[in-house]
């Protein structure tokens, strides 16, 4: 997503706690899966690995809530970690 997000790059998105980050990284991260454009930017389709730093916690809520939403049971290639990583 040119001016956004890198191609084959990571990306970090933080700020305050309970500020809506997870639902915008992984609406994000959902609509680059399905190759969907996303706030009218046109984007790439490609996979996406999705690092929840939360634990997962409320992750399967909110995927349940984007498909709704869209009226998709797919989001394409899109792969959660679900445990808190070291790097």
């Amino acid at each position: 997503m040119k001016n956004l997000i890198e191609d084959a790059g990571l990306s970090v998105i933080y700020r305050e706690s309970n500020s809506g980050k997870t639902f915008l990284a992984l609406d994000l991260a959902a609509h680059i899966s399905l190759g969907w454009s996303w706030q009218n930017r046109k984007v790439k389709k490609s996979a996406v690995v999705y690092i929840a730093a939360e634990s997962g916690l409320g992750i399967g809520e909110r995927v349940q809530a984007f498909r709704n939403k869209h009226h998709t049971e797919a989001y394409g290639d899109l792969f959660l970690a679900l445990r808190a990583i070291i790097l």
